[in-house]
């Protein structure tokens, strides 16, 4: 995901990042630099209806090409995803499951994503939710994500190492480096 604008922050969110900031600030002694992702304390959004790909490698998981998928508020009427099965980061269960969404999809039923079920969106689906601005809290041992999005909070522990078994979660194992 990239920045692509900036909004005004609320009051209480004002707060909390400044909090975190100065506390940050006050206890970093980092041996290496440490990124600023709360991007100068405005929100990150999304205006695409999809990953935005890279020049080069694998990449995420999108659309088939033989399927475009198009979204609402486009020149074009909405289609069903249709995902891209040939995608070389699939692991073999990961494609059969995809491959009956695809064919559902493609005979017309209805998908229902996680959020059209009052679930959350999980990783990486929230950074898809267009226009909904998602704030990054960063401390010394913890980053959050502050989704505005039925006020999901994710946290990043970056004091941990990673399971031996990791239990299923819409979030995953939220452990993390820089």
């Amino acid at each position: 995901m990239r920045v692509v604008s900036r909004k005004h922050l609320t009051p209480a969110i004002a707060v909390l990042l400044a909090a975190c900031s100065l506390t940050w600030q006050a206890s970093s002694a980092a041996p290496a630099p440490i990124p600023d992702l709360a991007a100068g304390g405005a929100a990150w959004k999304n205006i695409h209806n999809d990953f935005i790909l890279p020049a080069s490698g694998a990449g995420p998981v999108t659309w088939d090409p033989a399927h475009h998928y198009y979204g609402n508020n486009e020149d074009h009427p909405p289609t069903a995803r249709v995902a891209d099965l040939s995608n070389p980061i699939l692991k073999p269960w990961v494609r059969d499951e995809l491959k009956k969404f695809n064919d559902d999809a493609l005979a017309g039923k209805v998908q229902y994503t996680p959020i059209a079920r009052c679930r959350p969106a999980g990783v990486p689906g929230a950074i898809l939710l267009r226009l909904n601005p998602m704030f990054i809290v960063q401390a010394p041992k913890e980053v959050m994500f502050l989704y505005q999005s039925d006020h999901q909070v994710r946290h990043i522990y970056m004091n941990q190492p990673h399971s031996a078994k990791v239990t299923p979660s819409y979030f995953g194992e939220s452990v993390g480096h820089y």
